[in-house]
């Protein structure tokens, strides 16, 4: 799933003694249709998901699950927490609320670890490749630049370039080899002319 357009967090609705006022739920999608918001960003940041038990998250996905397809909105749902089994439990209740992407070989299980290689992508992607041989248990899944996916095979081809200074070295080589050649062609070209010229003068012409 790609969301384009705004996206907003909207606040989780509370009856005054703090439950869930999930009645509320269809007029907020409502509100986001009608001031053109694309889609909304359900207990995430100003939602309250820390406020909130793992069965309150649950059911608060499933309202958004039938309200917001019916006013045209897009959602996507907080699911972090601070114990596996509950992330586990949440994206499973997203899913079955309707958002997609929770499901297939997309989905990662277990202990994650994320490595970011933002000024050098070959190098974190040798040190995982590394890691992950040395240790033997830990499997690439996939990685990212920018929004391009990449799988397995395409990360390690990655982690078998060389550092970036290298990379610069060499691609600076390319650009200065047909520079060189270039001026090879130009300089020829003049050098004839100027024994044809100086030919002439030899001859008084």
């Amino acid at each position: 799933m790609k969301l384009t357009g705004l996206i907003a967090a909207p606040h989780t609705p509370f009856h005054a003694d703090f439950s869930l006022n999930l009645r509320c739920v269809n007029g907020q999608a409502a509100h986001l249709a009608a001031n053109g918001v694309a889609g909304a960003f359900v207990a995430g940041t100003t939602g309250e998901s820390h406020s909130l038990s793992t069965p309150e998250r649950a059911d608060l996905f499933a309202a958004w699950g039938e309200s917001a397809p019916a006013q045209g909105v897009q959602f996507i749902a907080h699911i972090g927490h601070n114990n596996l089994p509950d992330a586990c439990a949440l994206a499973a209740a997203a899913r079955e609320a309707g958002i997609p992407g929770l499901e297939g070989p997309g989905i990662v299980k277990g202990q994650v670890a994320v490595v970011f290689g933002e000024s050098d992508i070959a190098s974190a992607a040798k040190v995982v490749k590394d890691f992950a041989k040395d240790a033997e248990k830990p499997k690439i899944r996939y990685g990212y630049i920018g929004e391009d996916r990449l799988e397995e095979d395409a990360v390690l081809r990655i982690a078998d370039l060389p550092p970036m200074d290298v990379l610069r070295g060499q691609l600076l080589g390319v650009i200065q080899a047909p520079a060189t050649q270039l001026a090879r062609v130009v300089n020829t070209p003049a050098s004839m002319l100027a024994r044809v010229l100086q030919a002439k003068v030899d001859k008084g012409e």
